[in-house]
Formats: structure tokens, C-alpha cells, sequence
């Protein structure tokens, strides 16, 4: 049986607004990065690339909760050196309606930025509405 062909669809991060980077104000509770919208997307998967810029004097720790909360097993804690910029997650997946959130051990001196190449499935349209045979649909999108 054939494989449905697929199509990447970049896309701002859902805890964004307009793109911009996402202020981690929880020292507690996960902050809402990404979530992955499995009716969208046609229940296949996000890649997710992230940076973090932390603009304190001092070194923060950065925890991501990756589709969940238990230890080890869905957090990814990173050591964020005093006023440093850098790469965080380089292309890791995440599927199913999960998400990704952030919680700092400082307040407010943490920047998350980034964005989800969406891994959708093509589908031929038909009618004569269209003039090619190939369209991707997502999220209210049509591309030609």
C-alpha cells in the first residue's frame, strides 16, 4: 500500500503572537510554547526548532516539558549561561494534540523563539475552482 504523499508547512509557534518570542514568565507552571493540533495537520507530526536567549547576568535553567510533566521521561532541562542566545531543540517531533511548555528558574529573563515545520498530507483537489492538481490544505491555507 502506498505511503499518502506529505508536505511541510512552516508555521509560528502556537504560544506566539505574530511570531515573536515568547517571555518565560513561570517558575512553576509550564508556559505554553507549542501544540500540536493532530485535526489540522491530519494527525501527522510538528518538528520543532527552538532558541532561547536569556538576558540575565546570571545563569538560568530552562525547563521544557515535552508532551508532558514526569521526570525523566518528557522534561528537557537546559542551563542557560548569563546573557547568552542559542539553539535549544533542533528539528525534535512532537504529535497527537501534545505540547510543549517552559518553565524558568528566574522569571522574565527568558526568551523562547522559534517555529514548527507542520508535516501535512497533500491531497488532489478536484472541481473547477482549482487550476493545478496538487493542493495542501492547513489551517484555512491553500497552496499552489
Amino acid at each position: 500500500m502506498p505511503y499518502a504523499s506529505t508536505d511541510v508547512v512552516r508555521r509560528t509557534l502556537t504560544g506566539s503572537v505574530h511570531g515573536t518570542g515568547i517571555k518565560v514568565d513561570s517558575t512553576s507552571t509550564g508556559l505554553e510554547i507549542h501544540t500540536h493540533d493532530a485535526t489540522l495537520n491530519q494527525s501527522l507530526f510538528d518538528e520543532v526548532h527552538l532558541w532561547a536567549h536569556n538576558s540575565s547576568g546570571s545563569a538560568v535553567t530552562l525547563t521544557l516539558q515535552w508532551g508532558g510533566t514526569s521526570n525523566p521521561d518528557n522534561l528537557i532541562v537546559i542551563s542557560l549561561q548569563a546573557n547568552t542566545f542559542l539553539k535549544i531543540v533542533d528539528g525534535l517531533h512532537i504529535q497527537g494534540n501534545l505540547d510543549i511548555k517552559a518553565i524558568a528558574s528566574t522569571a522574565n529573563v527568558v526568551m523562547v523563539y522559534g517555529y514548527a515545520l507542520s508535516h501535512v498530507q497533500s491531497q488532489p483537489l478536484t472541481g473547477d475552482a482549482y487550476v493545478e492538481d496538487d493542493q495542501v490544505y492547513y489551517n484555512g491555507y491553500v497552496r499552489r
